[in-house]
């Protein structure tokens, strides 16, 4: 990018996709799991994680993404996880599984179940409008009731870029022990329209259904290298 440049940090590593542990379709509901390797930028093993995704229709004009991971520390030694918050820099506790919303949806609604506004909650939603034809949509995420540090606090932002992100790691660190699974699942729901604040509000019911419906957690890996 003009006027910028890009620094590799030493704690810079990637987290590879390995294998395609499953991937099913019945009736109108299709789901996958896959293992990601985390690599430090040294090279050496991090993290191995088992992660599926559960995408469903529940009308006509609603469907949901159920995300589900377990990830179990292969690295050796602790790896407490945090965000730029629990390092000193105020509100900036964003770290997990994080949306961002089109252009459009700058200057939407944030919505919590105690209305505009709230920090620590089981779910958030999003209403915002789409380029081009002014129509809106709603997005709302759930956490579920077994997540660390639930009920979560929220990273959302309506200006400069939209986004949701239930982060367990706003202002406390969750301790990642070497060879600890760590198990985060999600319900997303994506709606036509702007279903205001009772009805983005039952779409948490439409999340939590999601929940109780998609496969469990993956399974953790079986072995941790010395």
């Amino acid at each position: 990018m003009h006027g910028s440049h890009y620094v590799q940090l030493e704690n810079n590593g990637s987290a590879v996709h390995r294998a395609m542990t499953s991937l099913s379709a019945a009736g109108s509901v299709a789901s996958l799991s896959h293992r990601l390797d985390w690599i430090s930028q040294q090279g050496r093993p991090v993290v191995d994680e088992q992660r599926s995704l559960t995408a469903a229709p529940a009308d006509p004009d609603t469907w949901t993404l159920v995300f589900s991971t377990a990830m179990t520390n292969v690295s050796g030694g602790a790896l407490p996880i945090g965000s730029p918050t629990t390092k000193g820099r105020e509100n900036a506790g964003y770290g997990g599984l994080f949306w961002r919303g089109p252009r459009s949806f700058t200057n939407g609604i944030v919505q919590s179940p105690a209305g505009t506004g709230g920090t620590r909650a089981e779910w958030f939603a999003f209403r915002g409008k789409h380029d081009g034809t002014g129509r809106s949509s709603t997005v709302l995420m759930v956490d579920d009731t077994a997540n660390p540090q639930h009920p979560p606090q929220w990273f959302t932002r309506s200006e400069e870029f939209a986004c949701l992100n239930p982060a367990p790691f706003f202002s406390a660190e969750v301790g990642f022990g070497p060879g600890e699974t760590l198990r985060f699942r999600y319900a997303v729901v994506i709606a036509g329209g702007d279903r205001g604040d009772e009805r983005a509000a039952a779409l948490a019911d439409v999340g939590r259904r999601a929940l109780a419906s998609a496969p469990s957690h993956p399974a953790a890996a079986e072995s941790v290298p010395a």
